[in-house]
């Protein structure tokens, strides 16, 4: 919807449904922004990225994206984050390091310390994590390096999240479901990004 007396009332719309207390509410619009965020022209996800993004990435630095005790609130975090994954793919080689800065501290403070003690949900949320960071180093290797060097703690992290999984070679339960059926340091970060890289 490129017309304006249409485009923004629909992105009204969707950032209001963003910010709305039913949960299936919140996870219905982050798919349909991943679905506009894959529009083949540009132009038509720039508005929606502009209004929705930061809220995004507002919401996965909360204690409610983290703290999941059901499934519809770990397919809500898992919705954020696969929003996030979908801007990194569509920023511009120059402004990619950017966006992975966000997502990979993110996804390392999801980690859990002891796995196989902690709930399902909790548990679930870890391996996709665990999953989406075994991808992200293959996919953009210069830029993970160069995160990964500038926090001993996220390194270390990561490191022992990922020898805890190789220790344990049963599958976890629900693993990446939550992601399947719908279809990344510290909580201290600062949103810095400045999304109107995501040009109209």
């Amino acid at each position: 919807v490129l017309a304006p007396n249409l485009k923004y009332p629909c992105i009204n719309h969707m950032t209001q449904c963003a910010q709305s207390n039913n949960i299936q509410v919140q996870i219905k619009c982050m798919q349909t922004f991943r679905s506009i965020l894959n529009h083949s022209e540009a132009s038509v996800a720039a508005g929606y990225i502009h209004a929705l993004a930061p809220r995004v990435v507002q919401y996965l630095h909360s204690e409610s994206a983290r703290s999941v005790g059901s499934d519809l609130e770990l397919a809500l975090t898992v919705e954020n984050l696969t929003v996030v994954e979908s801007l990194v793919r569509l920023a511009e080689p120059q402004h990619r390091i950017q966006m992975l800065s966000m997502l990979v501290p993110i996804l390392v403070d999801y980690l859990l310390e002891s796995p196989t003690t902690s709930y399902k949900h909790s548990l679930a949320l870890h391996e996709h994590c665990l999953q989406v960071l075994k991808q992200i180093g293959p996919q953009y290797p210069q830029e993970f390096k160069t995160i990964m060097a500038q926090s001993t703690n996220m390194r270390t992290r990561l490191e022992s999240a990922i020898r805890n999984s190789q220790s344990h070679k049963q599958p976890l339960p629900t693993q990446r479901t939550a992601s399947q059926k719908s279809s990344n340091a510290t909580p201290t970060i600062k949103l810095k990004t400045d999304f109107r890289n995501f040009a109209s």
